[in-house]
């Protein structure tokens, strides 16, 4: 059975921090994201969202069903973002103080870089031009 068969789609990202309230306050506040307080049977509070097709979840690492790292061993997870340009998103980090620690240019793409309360890199980058099919 091929990859194709089993996996659909992507079903969210979870993130877990020792304060929580703090992540999810950085996304939702300082990044615009539809964050929310949410609590379910089986979870503590945690904050969550839509961004795109993607849920995004912001839990609390103690407590969470599955053991996750500390905020120590957080910069081994990369949280990126698709944009459509990077100045309006430069302009709402500066207006939130958050300083951009890394820049990069990939082909026809472009990235900075910034980190979250609990160390990951958090990435926005423009997309890959589309190619316009060529007429048969």
């Amino acid at each position: 059975m091929h990859a194709e068969n089993l996996i659909s789609a992507f079903k969210s990202v979870v993130l877990t921090s020792d304060d929580p309230e703090k992540t999810a306050a950085f996304y939702r506040d300082a990044l615009g994201l539809p964050l929310e307080e949410e609590r379910h049977r089986g979870t503590l509070r945690h904050w969550a969202g839509m961004v795109g097709g993607m849920h995004l979840a912001v839990h609390p690492r103690e407590g969470f069903w599955l053991p996750t790292a500390p905020k120590s061993d957080a910069t081994g997870t990369i949280v990126s973002f698709t944009v459509g340009e990077l100045g309006p998103i430069e302009a709402r980090l500066a207006e939130n103080r958050i300083e951009i620690v890394a820049r990069n240019k990939i082909g026809p793409m472009s990235f900075i870089a910034v980190r979250d309360p609990d160390g990951r890199h958090v990435c926005f980058g423009t997309p890959w031009p589309q190619m316009k099919r060529a007429e048969a």
